[in-house]
């Protein structure tokens, strides 16, 4: 291809530009209305469309104390109720929602899809250093604020309830083995008070048994090193059964009353209404443009 004809190749483009340009602009009230109908369309149907708003809150997954075989004071360990991945999938459920919205059908005054709830948990590690604890976030949407927050309340409490249970048949283990322990250490103590007590007539003796004197100070040291292991165990499950590391699920951050609604989005409706507006009316006018270009074809044949 010679210069004189790529000229003519960018003039010819040039000139296909040229009518594109104009045949928008020739058409360009159809245009403007038509883009202007579909946003205006897209905003009262926004309008008409029922709100919806969006509440959530944390929950802190609840734990329970257990304490290893060593006698060390402090030997205590957290083990949480239920996995955080369990957690979610459960509330993510639809037969959980469905025992949730029936809980509380009295409340909300009718039968609620699940799939209406828009119901999202997630997990969420604590960022406390002194230990370490998981979070689950729960959010959900209503028709109106108020029921926004009562719906995860709902689902936190039943979260709860559940835990509740487990928590509280642990914290009965903990306590019985606490029991057993401090009957260990009062039979020992006896114990402890007979052998000083049998040690002190051997040695008061006429004819003091050094062999039996040995035997008994080993039997009486063997008797308080374990009685000082059942003591340090019985801290170690007053311990675990504390606050500290044994607790319930509870929520750590309540929902706040939504303000504003987070369906349907106005603002980005309408843009989305105008644009597709102005892309259909261009298409519209170019093909217009073409129909009346082979017409004018076809009168000249």
């Amino acid at each position: 291809m010679n210069t004189d004809e790529r000229y003519s190749k960018i003039y010819e483009d040039e000139i296909d530009l040229w009518k594109y340009f104009q045949a928008l602009w020739k058409r360009r009230v159809v245009i403007l209305f038509a883009t202007l109908f579909c946003a205006v369309f897209a905003g009262v149907i926004s309008f008409i469309l029922p709100k919806s708003y969006q509440s959530e809150l944390l929950i802190k997954i609840g734990s329970v104390g257990s304490i290893g075989n060593a006698g060390n004071v402090g030997n205590v360990f957290t083990t949480h109720i239920e996995n955080e991945i369990m957690i979610v999938e459960l509330i993510n459920s639809k037969s959980f929602l469905t025992t949730v919205i029936n809980k509380n059908l009295n409340r909300w005054g009718r039968l609620i899809d699940p799939k209406e709830l828009k119901v999202k948990a997630t997990v969420k590690k604590s960022t406390s250093l002194a230990q370490q604890s998981w979070m689950v976030k729960i959010q959900a949407e209503g028709r109106s604020p108020q029921q926004a927050v009562e719906i995860v309340n709902a689902i936190a409490s039943e979260v709860i309830f559940r835990h509740k249970e487990k928590f509280d048949s642990t914290v009965a283990i903990l306590k019985k083995m606490e029991e057993n322990l401090n009957i260990q250490i009062g039979a020992s103590e006896k114990q402890i008070e007979e052998l000083k007590k049998i040690l002190m007539s051997v040695r008061g003796g006429q004819k003091m048994d050094i062999s039996a004197v040995i035997l008994l100070r080993a039997n009486l040291s063997d008797r308080e090193n374990y009685l000082t292991f059942l003591k340090q165990r019985v801290e170690n499950f007053k311990l675990a059964s504390s606050a500290l590391y044994t607790e319930n699920t509870k929520v750590t951050d309540p929902p706040v009353m939504p303000e504003k609604p987070v369906k349907p989005k106005k603002a980005i409706n309408i843009a989305m209404g105008t644009v597709f507006g102005l892309i259909i009316s261009i298409f519209w006018a170019f093909g217009v443009e073409s129909l009346d270009s082979w017409r004018s074809k076809q009168k000249k044949i």
